[in-house]
C-alpha cells in the first residue's frame, strides 16, 4: 500500500513528464522541498523513480546550492 506522500511525489511525476518523460525542473525542485522539509528522505525517491530520479536530484539539489542525503 502506497503512502500518501508516495502517492503525491507519483501525481506530481505524471503531471509533470513533459519532453521524454523527464520531470521539470519546478518538479524537482518540489522534490528537494520535501526532502528540506522532511516530508520524506532520498529513499522514498529511490523506491518510486530509482536511480535515474535519485541522481536527478542531487544533481539539481548541486546546482542551486542544496544538500539532500
Amino acid at each position: 500500500m502506497q503512502t500518501d506522500i508516495e502517492q503525491t511525489i507519483r501525481r506530481y511525476l505524471a503531471a509533470s513528464a513533459g519532453t521524454a518523460n523527464n520531470p521539470t525542473d519546478y518538479t524537482i525542485r518540489c522534490f528537494i522541498g520535501m526532502i528540506e522539509g522532511g516530508e520524506c528522505d532520498i529513499g522514498l525517491f529511490q523506491k518510486v523513480g530509482g536511480d535515474w530520479l535519485v541522481e536527478r536530484i542531487k544533481e539539481y539539489a548541486t546546482e542551486i546550492g542544496s544538500i539532500v542525503e
